[in-house]
């Protein structure tokens, strides 16, 4: 085989990997505040049935949050700053639910988080957003009132 076929074989590689990574990738958000424990959804939906050893990894960014290796849940490879904070549900595998609770959440766990099943190339993501209060959003307009105005009776005060 030339160079350039070889080239031209790689390259096509990288696209259609891409690209079945990309079709077959999921997005959610969820929301919580610091020192509460969030869910971090991961539920395979797909027709393609998965093995009974399914091997699943969790990341953020570039750091190993979680993984299931050959249907057992590890932490052995786990980023430090994830040490202890993380708990799965094994009972919910077979179910091809991989779900994670995400411990004590704090300001710097902001985010996104990529829960991959390489066997089938499905990635799914959840953007994690964590603040100090409730966002304004979640909330119904009389608290969102009695926020602003308390808010606002601080600041007066505050100044005085």
């Amino acid at each position: 085989m030339r160079e350039t076929d070889r080239v031209w074989l790689r390259c096509w590689q990288f696209s259609y990997i891409t690209l079945l990574l990309l079709y077959h990738t999921v997005t959610d958000s969820v929301s919580g505040l610091v020192g509460e424990n969030v869910l971090l959804t991961c539920v395979y939906t797909n027709d393609f049935p998965l093995l009974e050893n399914v091997t699943v990894f969790w990341y953020q960014k570039d750091k190993p949050v979680f993984y299931i290796l050959d249907g057992v849940p590890s932490d052995e490879y786990q980023d430090q700053m994830f040490t202890g904070r993380v708990l799965s549900f094994p009972d919910q595998y077979k179910e091809q639910n991989f779900s994670i609770i995400l411990k004590n959440i704090q300001l710097s766990d902001s985010g996104f988080y990529d829960c991959f099943i390489p066997m089938v190339g499905f990635k799914s993501q959840v953007h994690l957003i964590v603040s100090v209060l409730y966002p304004l959003h979640t909330q119904n307009k009389s608290t969102q009132l009695l926020f602003i105005y308390l808010t606002i009776y601080l600041a007066f005060f505050k100044s005085c």
